[in-house]
């Protein structure tokens, strides 16, 4: 006799639209109005994920939560020089 397994249809999606912006979806999480900047530094950043390697840490995805915080550190703000790159690019090109 073969059981078979049951399917969880009940999984989350991602809510967001594949084509809608960066910028757009940045907004929409830090809830920022009409192109309003932000500064976040990488000490900030640092903090955040500290809190998030600790939270990793319990549920059993790291062993080291120190190292996990400092290499998403590095990805986030890696990620976020990369995006300002790609944004002043974008604004040179429309003058």
């Amino acid at each position: 006799m073969e059981i078979n397994p049951k399917l969880n249809n009940n999984q989350p999606t991602n809510p967001l639209k594949q084509n809608q912006q960066i910028a757009e979806t940045t907004s929409v999480l830090f809830n920022l109005k009409n192109g309003k900047k932000v500064t976040v530094g990488k000490a900030k950043i640092r903090k955040i994920t500290k809190g998030l390697a600790e939270i990793a840490f319990s549920l059993g995805e790291t062993a080291d939560p120190e190292e996990y915080a400092e290499s998403l550190t590095e990805e986030i703000y890696e990620s976020m020089n990369a995006a300002q790159e790609k944004i002043q690019k974008t604004k040179k090109r429309k003058k």
